[in-house]
């Protein structure tokens, strides 16, 4: 929906691309140290923390669009910066509860709920956009957030903490594919007996003649 937004308060189209690339770039830049921190404190914490500060960021790009193209630049670098670290950090709180076994299920099951989320995500956005104007892009997130935040606070104080021993090291990852959750280094390696099945399998079988 950027572009739509952009169009909406009067970006040209280069500085449509600008303002997109700028997103990817805060979310590049960001998504380390975040991960790192979620490694030195509790996990759940940062993630709830990230999603309030994303609330506040969003509602603060409101106003930055009559302030001027540089201030929303610096704005959009943030926003993205921290919206783009949301998903990994939730992928890495979930492995840290799972076994070597269970992280590629569990990944396909993370993808299947993100894809359904941005398939109603741009609709829900674009009514929003309809009925405020263009800003309506942030407020929907800042909405989004103020749902999210308290709603894995209460997941907070319902379940316990994994064990700092136990807790695996930040892994930063897209938003890939299925198969793309099978190179994590925290999968199980197929044995040996699968890797003969394979091999077996792989192998044409000869006719005599």
């Amino acid at each position: 929906m950027t572009p739509v937004f952009g169009h909406g308060v009067g970006l040209s189209v280069p500085q449509t691309a600008t303002l997109m690339s700028s997103g990817l770039i805060g979310g590049q830049l960001m998504q380390w140290p975040l991960g790192k921190t979620s490694d030195l404190f509790d996990r759940r914490t940062v993630f709830i923390l990230l999603t309030f500060l994303l609330a506040l960021v969003a509602l603060a790009m409101v106003p930055l669009v009559k302030t001027g193209f540089n201030a929303l630049i610096v704005g959009i670098v943030i926003y993205g910066g921290i919206n783009f670290a949301l998903y990994p950090l939730a992928l890495a709180h979930t492995n840290d509860y799972l076994s070597a076994e269970q992280v590629v299920p569990a990944a396909a099951g993370m993808i299947l709920a993100y894809s359904l989320g941005a398939s109603i995500g741009p609709f829900l956005a674009g009514q929003t956009m309809a009925a405020v104007g263009p800003e309506g892009l942030f407020i929907y997130t800042a909405a989004v957030m103020l749902l999210l935040g308290p709603f894995a606070l209460l997941r907070a104080i319902l379940r316990r903490a994994v064990a700092k021993s136990r807790q695996g090291r930040f892994i930063s990852v897209p938003r890939m594919s299925i198969a793309g959750a099978a190179l994590d280094p925290r999968a199980a390696a197929p044995d040996a007996g699968d890797r003969e099945a394979e091999g077996a399998a792989a192998t044409p079988h000869r006719t005599a003649g």
